[in-house]
């Protein structure tokens, strides 16, 4: 398996969602996403078998929450002090967070749906969301919360190869490969 496999979700990892194979039995019996951090996830992760060899077919799954674990072993930091550091900062990304700050709370939308009968429902409450309470794992998979002008900072760096402003973030050969169909 390769960093490549696991960008582009050819990794042969996956979430057990499937039908009921031997794999996905592994995953539901290993409560791969009850998580209490990085480590434990990844020895959980390690005991269970592919469903494909890696780069022969594509399933979407926990490869990117691999990603953020290798982030983190190479970079010797937590994720979200990485990103933190080396992105959020650099481009003035004041509102993104894996936890929302108490301060920041104000500004953060409470989530609701819409019923069979067109009204809206409350599905959780902004002061009481989980993404208010602390993060036992920072995933490279999912949990960044962010305001519409960090999200639109973000992109237009990587509309501009890169670059933002005065921060360079990616290099422009980098982007192209990003952008890159590579299934």
């Amino acid at each position: 398996m390769t960093i490549i496999d696991l960008l582009r979700h050819t990794s042969g990892l996956g979430y057990g969602w499937g039908p009921n194979t031997y794999v996905d039995r592994k995953y539901r019996k290993a409560k791969i996403l009850n998580r209490k951090n990085s480590k434990e996830f990844i020895e959980k992760l390690s005991g269970i078998p592919l469903y494909h060899e890696p780069g022969t077919g594509w399933r979407y799954g926990v490869s990117t929450d691999v990603c953020g674990y290798l982030v983190e072993v190479l970079s010797g930091k937590s994720l979200d002090e990485f990103l933190s550091t080396r992105i959020f900062k650099p481009l003035n990304m004041n509102d993104t967070f894996f936890e929302v700050p108490i301060n920041k709370v104000k500004k953060f939308c409470s989530l609701y749906t819409r019923t069979k009968s067109e009204s809206l429902k409350l599905l959780e409450c902004a002061g009481s969301s989980r993404f208010c309470k602390p993060v036992n794992m920072y995933s490279g998979g999912g949990g960044l919360i962010s305001s519409m002008r960090d999200y639109l900072v973000f992109l237009e760096m990587i509309r501009c190869g890169g670059r933002y402003d005065d921060a360079q973030i990616l290099g422009r050969k980098t982007v192209e490969l990003m952008l890159r169909n590579h299934l």
